[in-house]
Parts: C-alpha cells; structure tokens; sequence
C-alpha cells in the first residue's frame, strides 16, 4: 500500500512520526519573506490542496522586468 503524503514527509526529514500542518508552513513564510527582498515573494505558490510549489515563470518575468528597468 503506498504511504500517503504526510508519511513520505515524515520519511524524507527522518521523523519517527509526522509533526501536523504547520511544520511546513512557516518555513514557506521564512522563505516567502526571504525572497520578498528580491520581489519574488509570489513565485512560492500554494494550491487548493495545500501544496507548496516554485513558479518558475512567475520567477522569470520578474527577473526579465527588472532587467528592463532603467538603472
């Protein structure tokens, strides 16, 4: 039987059980803010289903806006 999501998280940061909800959400906040000082704070998305995930493209055309800036 597969495990289910929360057990694969358990598994993969080596904890004998899973530690509930927010052990994942405020990391993502940490690196939310982090990446806010760069304008990319958007490009950490969160689906309906509570998953985090990294938009690339979101990313990218911050970057290229900002390449088009005037210095």
């Amino acid at each position: 039987m597969p495990k289910s999501g929360k057990w694969r998280t358990a598994e993969i940061c080596n904890l004998s059980s899973y530690p509930g909800t927010n052990t994942v959400a405020v990391p993502i906040r940490r690196v939310r803010l982090r990446l806010a000082e760069f304008g990319l704070a958007h490009s950490i998305v969160t689906d309906d289903k509570g998953r985090y995930w990294f938009d690339q493209q979101a990313a990218a055309q911050t970057v290229a806006a900002e390449e088009r800036m005037p210095t």
